[in-house]
């Protein structure tokens, strides 16, 4: 069965505490995604209902990004386009490290 909605957090590294709180809300409504740079196997086994992703599974970094006055904030943006595109959900809400919410 697909699911229409996910939330993705986008980020540069994993903070257990961050993890934590959203692992709190994991349920069978949406799925929780989480992209980082690096990923540790053991996030795997201790949060079950997140599903872990390296950066470079939705986008390897290239050249053009590369060369760019600004590629790691370039990169970031195409990330996100890219992790909308290759997940199969109907609505994707990404939070990355310039996100606020209250």
């Amino acid at each position: 069965m697909r699911k229409e909605k996910c939330v993705v957090l986008v980020c540069k590294k994993i903070q257990k505490n961050i993890i934590d709180y959203y692992n709190s809300f994991a349920n069978q409504k949406y799925d929780i995604i989480v992209v980082a740079p690096s990923i540790n196997q053991e996030l795997n086994k201790n949060y079950t209902k997140i599903h872990f992703y390296t950066d470079d599974f939705f986008l390897e970094p290239n050249n053009y990004i590369k060369n760019t006055h600004r590629p790691n904030w370039h990169y970031q943006q195409f990330l996100k386009y890219s992790i909308v595109l290759k997940l199969n959900f109907d609505i994707v809400h990404i939070i990355d490290g310039d996100s606020v919410l209250s």
